[in-house]
This record gives C-alpha cells, structure tokens and sequence, in this order.
C-alpha cells in the first residue's frame, strides 16, 4: 500500500463517495472538499493525457475512457470542461458513431477558441489512423473530427500545435513494413493532409516525445533512438515543410539506456526531460533525466543531470519557469513496487527546490503539467481507486502545495 501526502489522504477518501455519480450525470455536482484534487470518471478505466486553461479562468481536460458496459467494450475518447477550482461543469465521453477504439492524447485551444485533440482511432482493419478531433468554440454538442492513415498500418497522433497560417501539425508516430516505429509528422487543415514525413532507420523503433513550434517557423521534437541495442535521445529540427535542419543524438557510449519524453524551449535553447537507467542493465532502475541544449543542440558537460530517488523515476511532461527553472511530472515508484504520481521543481543545474507524491495501492502517474496563469501548477493523469482507474487533476501552488 502506498502512503499519501496527509492532506490527500483525507481529500481522497472524501471524495470515492462522490465517484460513482461523476461519470454518468452529465450535470456534475461541484465538489465541495476545499482542496483542488479532483477525479473525473467513475465505474469504468478513465486516463488523463492533456489539460489546458480555459480563457475563463477554467480546464479542459482529454484523456480515454473503457466503457465496458457497451458493445464491444471499445474504449472512447472522455473530455472534460471543469470552472477554476477543478470542478466538473460537465464531461463527455464520444465513440464517433462506431465499436471501435478512439484514445486522445493532446489538446489545444486554437486561434479561433475551438478545443482541437489529437489521438488515434482504430478502424474496421484493426489498424489506427491519426484522429483529430474538435468542440467548435468549445461546444460538447458541437464537434467533428477526420483521421489519417494507411488502413495496412498504424499511425498514432500525440502532440499537436496550430501553425501561423491556421493549420495544424501534429507530431505522432508511424509504423514501418518490419512492423517496427518511426516518428511521424502530418500538417492539416482539418480537411485534408497538406503534407506527411516518416523519420527514422528502417529496421530499428524511433520512439515520439514531444513537439513545439519555435518562431513560427522551426518545428522541434524530441524522442528516443535505438541503435546497436541502446537507446538515446535524439533532438530533431525541420523547416515548416518537415524538411530536416539537423538531428543530434545524445549518445554517450557506455550501455546505459535514456529515453527523451518532453521538450520545451527557452530563451537559451531546449530543455528535454525523461529518463535514464542507472546500469547497462535495461531492467535496472530509472531516474528523471534532464538534458539541456543550445539552439544549434549543442550540450555542455554540465547540462545533463538526473533527478534521483530511492526507487524507479521517470518524467513525462516538463513546462519551464524562467530563469532556470523548470516543473516536471511523472511517475515515482514504491518500495512496494507499484507508482506514485511524481511533480518536482527543478533548477537546469539539477538542484530539486521542492516535490511531491500523490497517489495510493495500485499505479499512479502525472501525465501532463501545465504553469497556471495564477502562478501555480496544474498536474493531470490517471489514479487507481476502487478497482479500476480515473482521470486525476492536481492543483499546487509554486512550491508545490496542494491549493483549494
């Protein structure tokens, strides 16, 4: 059993009482605990993948939910609009008319303030094109979505970002004829594919991170290589066609596998957050590993760090601060061995300011962090309660106390 941070224990409890009714009544009753620590689903399998802050001061939060009691079981695509204090003032779930799968996995609200998602969606061939999906104005009732992809194989959408002209890229990956990954990018204008590029070595998985858009222009995204069995983050830049600028692999010869998750940009360059194993051994415990480079890639000696712990870290989102700083989410294990959702409050030179753990028996993990416009933190991601999981959203100040 896994030990809560006190204050969530109490909210916790309170709230499994008040699960049941959140994921059927379309009309959610606020919750009336006091500390902005909210689950989002019920008697099915929700996870939280994405958030983003409302113009009203409020959240919309994506993830996925397995909704057991329908045929087919498939599993849908469940959205969340909640006011400022994380409070449902409703939740959908959509399965797009059919028995087969849709998970999303990133959100925006675009220029026009419509709530645009990227994921994918499983076809009548068993196979998953990329889904885009989108709440005109943010409208629940209102919505549309196209997919893309070659019914013979898999192409998945995770990030998403709108480019100056209005259209869209998302970054996702693709797989090849070794049944293999590569990265994969596609720009659209909801319509149709105005062009797609496949990354990477044919008889070898290149694994997604994350993506931005720098000045307009510059695309950006990081992820994980796998060479001569060992695996290492790679940082790629295109031009707003996908034509490659550069790629660097932070490769450093010794066995020990690291995995790049999320990138964001800062005044100086990039900072990619993810993990490392701590042996040559790919089972061997991992910790948060954080990689800081210039505008050309170029790292110093003194700009990779890991983040330590007495059990199994990883990092899966990073949003920066200024000044150095930088929030991190993901997973911390146990001694018992299961996951913790983990948020830390990094410098670039490694030092951890402040952390936090939430979670109880079962596997827990912060999937997305957001920096509120409040000067707090905002950590979205799935919780095991009650038998099976939940969508998880929580709110702590700059240092990392949970907040009402």
């Amino acid at each position: 059993m896994k030990h809560f941070l006190s204050t969530t224990f109490l909210v916790l409890i309170g709230l499994l009482f008040l699960l049941p009714g959140c994921n059927k009544n379309e009309n959610v009753k606020p919750d009336e605990s006091g500390m902005f620590v909210k689950f989002y689903g019920g008697s099915y399998d929700d996870h939280g993948y994405s958030v983003v802050e409302a113009p009203d001061g409020g959240f919309y939060v994506s993830g996925s939910t397995y909704r057991a009691n329908q045929p087919g079981a498939d599993t849908n695509i469940f959205v969340v609009k909640a006011d400022r204090n994380g409070n449902a003032i409703w939740t959908r779930y959509y399965n797009l008319g059919d028995g087969f799968d849709e998970i999303a996995r990133d959100m925006i609200i675009d220029k026009d303030g419509n709530v645009v998602i990227a994921g994918y969606k499983r076809n009548k061939n068993k196979t998953t094109d990329v889904l885009l999906f989108k709440l005109k104005n943010g409208n629940p009732l209102d919505t549309s979505f196209v997919t893309f992809g070659d019914t013979a194989t898999d192409e998945k959408g995770y990030n998403l970002v709108q480019t100056s002209d209005g259209n869209y890229i998302v970054y996702g990956s693709a797989e090849t004829k070794s049944a293999l990954l590569d990265m994969y990018l596609l720009k659209t204008d909801l319509t149709t594919a105005l062009w797609k590029r496949q990354m990477g070595t044919l008889d070898r998985n290149d694994l997604i991170g994350s993506f931005d858009i720098v000045d307009n222009k510059r695309l950006v995204w990081c992820g994980t290589t796998e060479r001569n069995g060992e695996r290492n983050i790679a940082v790629t830049t295109a031009d707003d066609y996908g034509n490659f600028l550069w790629n660097l692999t932070y490769v450093p010869h010794n066995g020990i596998n690291e995995y790049g998750r999320s990138i964001v940009k800062t005044t100086e360059g990039y900072v990619i957050a993810g993990s490392k194993n701590r042996t040559t051994d790919a089972t061997s415990l991992k910790d948060v590993y954080i990689v800081k480079t210039d505008f050309n890639g170029i790292s110093g000696v003194n700009d990779k760090f890991v983040v330590p712990g007495n059990y199994s870290s990883e990092a899966n989102s990073i949003v920066a601060l200024g000044n150095g700083v930088y929030g991190v989410t993901g997973y911390i294990r146990t001694a018992a061995g299961d996951k913790n959702i983990y948020v830390a409050k990094v410098t670039e030179e490694g030092k951890v300011l402040a952390s936090a753990e939430f979670g109880g028996a079962g596997d827990d993990e912060g999937k997305h962090i957001i920096y509120t416009k409040d000067g707090g933190f905002l950590v979205i991601g799935s919780i095991y309660a009650v038998n099976n999981s939940m969508m998880a959203a929580y709110k702590m100040s700059s240092d990392l106390k949970l907040v009402k």
